[in-house]
């Protein structure tokens, strides 16, 4: 029995595409990219004045205490951060929950790999 809301039923929007497997180099990746919350005013957020943005720059350089910051991507209010190391990853999980800048940071491993568009 299907379910009645969600992806694939009638007015629950489109089906989702196939989930491919990650290889062998989307799990080292994945290993070393962070998922980040919490940070408002990230570049392309509705609202925010130019200028007054945090940028990919900015968050290289705020997680580069942790590690060598290989990627970044924003996306809508999310980030994510590659480092070069898991250990740098690591690192930046133990500021999970600090405040920095006004901004209660939200930290976990992430569940993919960073990919460009």
């Amino acid at each position: 029995q299907q379910p009645a809301y969600g992806y694939g039923v009638p007015g629950g929007g489109p089906p989702r595409p196939p989930r491919t497997e990650n290889t062998a180099e989307d799990l080292d990746r994945i290993a070393r990219t962070i998922h980040v919350g919490g940070i408002r005013g990230l570049r392309g957020t509705p609202g925010v004045n130019p200028g007054e943005e945090i940028t990919e720059d900015d968050l290289a350089a705020f997680f580069g205490n942790d590690g060598e910051v290989v990627g970044v991507r924003i996306n809508g209010i999310n980030c994510w951060i590659e480092f070069g190391e898991a250990s740098g990853a690591m690192s930046a999980l133990a500021k999970d929950g600090t405040e920095s800048g006004g901004h209660h940071l939200r930290i976990s491993a992430s569940k993919t790999p960073i990919r460009s568009n």
